[in-house]
């Protein structure tokens, strides 16, 4: 299971930063530089086919973060992420390399703590439950004087164009505003978010999770529950409703051996929702096809049940994902199925190399059925 948390640590950086314009030497300047970031490469294969007609597609991926935190000043800090990410196209005619791409600036951001609260400034990622990996310029404030009680506010007047955003186009002039509480009484934990979107609408969810530990044979459970209020425009000029999110996923861990199972239902059979900001945000979820985007405007009403299998020994994981699902769209239903294998191998604490395997069938009835496959390698070096 996946607990959000909103740490200002959580970041990979790189960049150089001068404060009051006051020369140090390289030996100050290190002792006080934190580094992190990591390296990945990604195959990625996809096909799909319906009836006669066929997809078909490959490309390597390059990503690159890398990064300083540093201490700038008494409970003063300054982070800023620099980040690489390209993809060249893979064989036949459609194969090319692209060297145009450059290292950016991701993340740039002054930091404050003093009183367990941690007051941030400048572009970050949001780190809300209804986003990934979207970045904001705006001022986040965190509070932990409460033991085993995290609270956070933040607003945010901007973000980048993400691919994964695909509201980029109606909400990117609008503030948000978010509160959270986030915290455990164990072996509870749970998490409240809510959120305003200005002149679009409201969000807010709530995470709760279950963790039993050995005593209890690695049994574990989570639940989830979010929702939209939607106005003006959202709802006038793009036809998007009210939506509700809900799902459960209950598992168990024993001498090596991981299984889950769960549902996940969302959306209205006759109107249009949405429920995550970007990609999937922070929301349970399984398989790599049919379970595409809790972010796009999806039409109809949509419910999965979900199996996922692992044994892990030694330094490797092997495992299956089983997704059986059903849309419909103002009383037209499409049946979908999906099978995942995975694997995956940790050379060491810091390299690791995985992959999977994804089929999908996807049948309307009455109408022709698509088949698709989604292939991955993945070799990842953090540091």
């Amino acid at each position: 299971m996946k607990l959000v948390k909103l740490s200002l640590a959580a970041v990979v950086a790189a960049g150089s930063f001068s404060f009051a314009n006051a020369a140090v030497s390289l030996d100050d300047a290190i002792k006080n530089v934190d580094l992190s970031g990591f390296l990945r490469y990604r195959y990625d294969m996809t096909h799909d086919k319906t009836g006669d007609v066929k997809n078909s597609g490959a490309a390597h991926k390059y990503r690159a973060k890398v990064g300083v935190s540093t201490e700038i000043a008494d409970n003063f800090k300054a982070v800023a992420v620099i980040d690489y990410n390209n993809g060249d196209k893979s064989y036949g005619s459609k194969a090319g390399l692209n060297d145009e791409a450059s290292f950016n600036l991701r993340d740039a951001y002054l930091a404050y703590t003093n009183y367990e609260t941690t007051f941030t400034l400048g572009r970050m990622e949001i780190g809300s439950i209804w986003t990934d990996d979207l970045l904001g310029t705006g001022l986040k404030v965190v509070n932990n004087s409460i033991e085993g009680l995290t609270l956070a506010a933040y607003m945010f007047d901007n973000y980048n164009k993400d691919g994964d955003f695909s509201l980029y186009n109606v909400v990117n002039n609008k503030n948000l505003y978010g509160v959270a509480a986030i915290g455990s009484i164990d072996p509870v934990s749970y998490q409240v978010w809510a959120a305003y979107l200005a002149a679009k609408g409201t969000f807010y969810a709530v995470d709760l999770a279950f963790d039993g530990g050995e005593d209890l044979a690695g049994l574990n459970a989570q639940v989830q529950v979010a929702g939209t209020s939607l106005k003006g425009k959202l709802k006038e000029k793009h036809g998007v409703d009210n939506g509700l999110f809900y799902a459960v996923n209950v598992g168990a861990n024993v001498a090596g051996f991981d299984a889950n199972v769960g549902y996940i239902g969302f959306g209205k059979k006759d109107k249009t929702t949405f429920t995550a900001i970007e990609d999937k945000g922070q929301f349970i979820d399984a398989g790599e096809i049919i379970i595409d985007s809790y972010s796009e405007t999806l039409a109809g009403s949509h419910s999965y049940e979900f199996l996922t299998l692992g044994y892990s020994f030694d330094d490797v994981r092997v495992g299956l994902d089983a997704v059986f699902g059903q849309v419909n769209k103002a009383g037209a239903k499409t049946d979908a199925f999906e099978i995942t294998p995975r694997v995956a191998y940790k050379y060491s604490d810091k390299l690791k190399f995985s992959a999977y395997y994804a089929f999908a069938n996807v049948k309307p009835k009455g109408g022709e059925k698509t088949e698709a496959t989604k292939v991955r390698f993945e070799a990842k070096y953090s540091f």
